[in-house]
C-alpha cells in the first residue's frame, strides 16, 4: 500500500499518520525512552505520488474512559486523481493516555485506528484505504494540550452536572464533597493527575428511553506526597440523558465508599 501516499510524507501529529513509506519524521524530544511529537495545525493533507490526496481533519474527542483511554473521530476526505469531488468518510481512533512531564499536556501512546467508514467506496476499497492509513500510524507518543482533550467534557457533562463524593449522605450525613461541572473539569486538569490509576469494574446499565442509569464500582490509587496512599474503591450511581442526539452525564453519586481495599479484604477473611 506504499503507493497510495508515496514516499516522504511528513509526520502528522495527534492520533494521526506518521512518515510515509521510506520517509522519516522530524527529530523529536524523548520522554520515557520514546520519541514524542507535539500536536500541530489542522487540517493535514497527504499528497500521493499519483496525485491523489487525503485530507485529515482535527479529531474530535468522543470519550476519555477513566482518563486513560482516549477515543476520537476524525473526518477524512480522499480525492482520487482526476476526480472533481472527494470521497468522504471517517475513522475512529484510540490512544492510551498518561500524565506528561510537560505542564498542561497529556501524553498519548499506542495510537490506532479501530474502525472506519467510507460509504462511497466498496468494502474492499474501504479496507484497502484503512489498511494504508493504519500502515502510516505514528509509533511515537504525542503530546496534546490538556485543554483540547478536556474540551469534550464541556459537551459530555450537562450544565447542571453534580459529582457527589463519599457516602455520608446515605444515612443523613454530609458527603465528602460535591463538585459542579466547572469544579470537576478543573479537578481533572490538575497536574500531576490526582490518581495514579482509576479503573472501572462491575458496571451495569439500565436504559429507560432517553435516560440511562449506570451502577458500578471503580478502583483507584490517589497521588501521595509521602508514598502512603492506599488502594481504594467506591460504588457509584450515574445518570445520563440524551439531548439533541447526544448523551450527557447529569450526575455521579457515590453510594458506598470510599473504602480501603486492604480493610475490605481483611474483614472478609474474618
Amino acid at each position: 500500500m506504499c503507493g497510495l501516499f508515496g514516499p516522504g510524507i511528513a509526520a502528522v501529529t495527534l492520533l494521526l499518520l506518521a512518515a510515509g513509506c521510506g520517509g522519516s519524521s522530524a527529530p523529536a524530544p524523548v520522554f520515557g525512552g520514546k520519541s514524542v511529537q507535539d500536536d500541530q495545525e489542522w487540517p493535514q493533507e497527504l499528497m500521493g505520488g499519483d496525485g491523489s490526496t487525503v485530507l485529515l481533519y482535527q479529531p474530535q474527542v468522543e470519550s476519555w474512559k477513566d482518563y486513560k483511554r482516549l477515543r476520537a473521530r476524525m473526518a477524512v476526505a480522499f480525492r482520487r486523481t482526476g476526480t472533481p469531488s472527494p470521497i468522504l468518510g471517517a475513522v475512529t481512533l484510540e490512544g492510551d493516555t498518561a500524565t506528561s512531564t510537560e505542564a498542561g499536556k497529556v501524553r498519548v501512546s499506542n495510537i490506532r485506528i479501530v474502525e472506519g467508514r467510507f460509504p462511497a467506496l466498496t468494502p474492499a476499497e474501504s479496507d484497502r484505504l484503512l489498511d494504508a492509513l493504519r500502515g502510516r500510524m505514528t509509533k511515537e507518543d504525542v503530546l496534546v494540550s490538556l485543554e483540547r482533550i478536556t474540551a469534550y467534557l464541556e459537551r459530555a457533562l450537562a450544565p447542571t452536572f453534580l459529582f457527589t463524593h463519599g457516602d455520608g449522605w446515605v444515612d443523613g450525613g454530609a458527603p465528602l464533597k460535591i463538585d459542579t461541572k466547572a469544579s470537576w473539569i478543573e479537578y481533572v486538569k490538575r497536574k500531576p493527575s490526582p490518581y495514579i490509576y482509576r479503573e472501572l469494574d462491575h458496571q451495569q446499565v439500565e436504559l429507560h428511553g432517553d435516560v440511562a442509569i449506570t451502577l458500578g464500582r471503580y478502583f483507584y490509587l490517589p497521588q501521595s506526597n509521602n508514598g502512603n496512599a492506599a488502594h481504594m474503591h467506591v460504588w457509584f450511581e450515574r445518570v445520563y440523558a440524551k439531548r439533541n442526539g447526544q448523551w450527557q452525564q447529569l450526575s455521579h453519586r457515590t453510594v458506598k465508599g470510599p473504602l480501603r481495599d486492604d480493610v475490605v479484604k481483611a474483614t472478609s477473611t474474618q
